[in-house]
């Protein structure tokens, strides 16, 4: 770890991602509580973080259209972008602008895949391969470490201070991160030229998915397995409204210890793919999830 912070350009970056990181881990759940605090509704307030998650459908075109340009000025341009599209949340007043809030989700959540995609292009810009394992470390550590605190500050920065300043704060740090990701001189090696229009690219890689019987037999089951725990993104808000009788924020407190058990998830899963394989791991982190449900019900029906 000390060895790539000693590079003076990743420092530049990792400053700059430590700002637009924190944007991001407070906004993920303040703006489900926003909604919840002016519908009431658990349903509404779940499909928030579905419009968030959405956009992830459109990664390979995402993905496609990131590599046709130099990664230093689009990320520039990405966070400059994010910090205007959050712009509209001031003028949310009541129950009747909720949809501006599930628009600005759903380009927020389409902001973070292709952020995500420019930034594993310019790591490697900046960093030699041999590098590359120690940087993403680095940089998956401060991620993580922000989804455990992020969430819950954002949803006590809501309780304690409103939507507009929170608003504010995350839009200085993505405005944070373009200027100091602005500053770097880093030489960009030219984009190739694409050999084939994105669609049959992607169908090039749809067709892999579907000609392999592991990954075809892998992406069903996580595709269903999603689809199944995607429901508890609205549970969760009737969990702590109607369970637990606590205020909405407290879902900022589940996220944190949401967030734990990912942690730690992802500190065994390496041992996990050694011992059962890739498959197999994934088979049991979806499985996991029925007792972890059927325990979370038993505690929801003792609390009501």
């Amino acid at each position: 770890m000390r060895t790539v912070l000693r590079r003076p350009e990743f420092r530049l970056l990792f400053a700059a991602l430590l700002a637009s990181m924190a944007a991001e881990s407070i906004l993920l759940l303040a703006l489900a509580v926003w909604v919840k605090e002016l519908t009431g509704s658990d349903g509404m307030a779940g499909a928030t973080i579905f419009a968030i998650i959405a956009p992830m459908t459109l990664a390979p075109l995402v993905g496609w259209v990131v590599d046709r340009y130099p990664r230093r000025p689009f990320f520039v341009a990405a966070n400059l972008a994010t910090a205007v599209l959050l712009s509209p949340l001031f003028a949310v007043r009541d129950r009747a602008d909720v949809r501006i809030i599930y628009v600005v989700a759903a380009l927020y959540g389409l902001s973070y895949i292709t952020l995500s995609a420019v930034l594993s292009g310019l790591i490697r810009q900046l960093v030699p391969s041999e590098l590359l394992a120690e940087a993403n470390g680095v940089l998956q550590t401060v991620r993580q470490g922000l989804r455990l605190v992020g969430p819950l500050a954002g949803a006590g920065l809501y309780a304690a201070v409103g939507g507009w300043l929170l608003v504010t704060l995350a839009m200085t740090g993505f405005l944070t991160a373009a200027a100091v990701v602005g500053l770097l001189r880093v030489a960009e090696t030219p984009p190739a030229a694409a050999e084939l229009r994105w669609p049959a690219e992607l169908g090039a890689g749809l067709r892999h998915l579907a000609g392999e019987p592991a990954l075809r037999r892998a992406l069903l089951g996580y595709g269903l397995g999603s689809l199944v725990m995607g429901f508890t993104e609205s549970l969760i808000f009737a969990y702590v409204d109607q369970g637990l009788r606590r205020d909405v924020a407290f879902v900022g407190v589940l996220v944190t210890v949401q967030g734990i058990g990912g942690l730690v998830g992802g500190l065994l899963s390496a041992t996990a793919v050694r011992r059962v394989g890739e498959v197999g791991a994934l088979a049991a982190g979806v499985t996991f999830f029925g007792p972890a449900a059927l325990a979370w019900r038993t505690r929801g029906s003792g609390s009501g």
